[in-house]
């Protein structure tokens, strides 16, 4: 079932159709969220840097720990 999100439309003026917009986000879409050098790659730990291919570190780590967890509590003025 279509939303009416999924009814965008765009309108065009002239021969060309500007397509950069939607290449950008396209390309981003593609970029992994966490860049790893490859499939198995365990990554760099977040919190001291250790390369956890080669041991852990043992910082502790917890489920769902978010950077932007200190955002939860944000209160803005006027809204």
């Amino acid at each position: 079932e279509l939303e009416s999100s999924d009814l965008k439309a765009g309108f065009f003026s002239g021969d060309e159709v500007d397509l950069s917009g939607l290449i950008r986000e396209q390309i981003l879409l593609g970029i992994p969220y966490k860049a790893l050098c490859h499939e198995e790659c365990k990554g760099l730990c977040s919190q001291c840097g250790i390369n956890l291919n080669e041991g852990n570190c043992g910082c502790e780590r917890k489920v769902g720990d978010s950077a932007f967890k200190v955002l939860k509590d944000l209160q803005i003025k006027g809204k």
